[in-house]
């Protein structure tokens, strides 16, 4: 039996996984810092925002119901998500650029 074949992938490691999310998290937090700060402001000072606070806390919720489902997922890597993040930082770059703080809040 190749040994390969058998071998628990890369992505599955659980010290890895937990480095790539934490350093993939700071990196988010950094690089969006002032949207989150604006929008954070929003959802706490305009009534009609004020729901936005709770958005985080009901993705958690359905992330973790669905967590078996998610483990078990075959995991498919496309080149396609790199274009689409580096369409996102090219949006978000432009909004920082042009002042217009909506386009780097969505």
């Amino acid at each position: 039996m190749d040994p390969a074949a058998t071998a628990n992938p890369v992505y599955r490691s659980p010290v890895l996984l937990w480095v790539l999310g934490a350093v993939s998290i700071a990196l988010v937090l950094f690089v969006a810092r002032e949207g989150f700060a604006l929008v954070t402001s929003a959802w706490l000072s305009q009534p009609e925002y004020s729901h936005g606070i709770l958005i985080p806390l009901i993705v958690a919720y359905l992330i973790w119901q669905r967590r078996e489902q998610i483990v078990v997922a075959e995991f498919k890597g496309s080149w396609f998500g790199v274009a689409v993040v580096l369409l996102g930082l090219g949006l978000w770059l432009a909004g920082n650029l042009s002042t217009i703080y909506a386009v780097s809040q969505y």
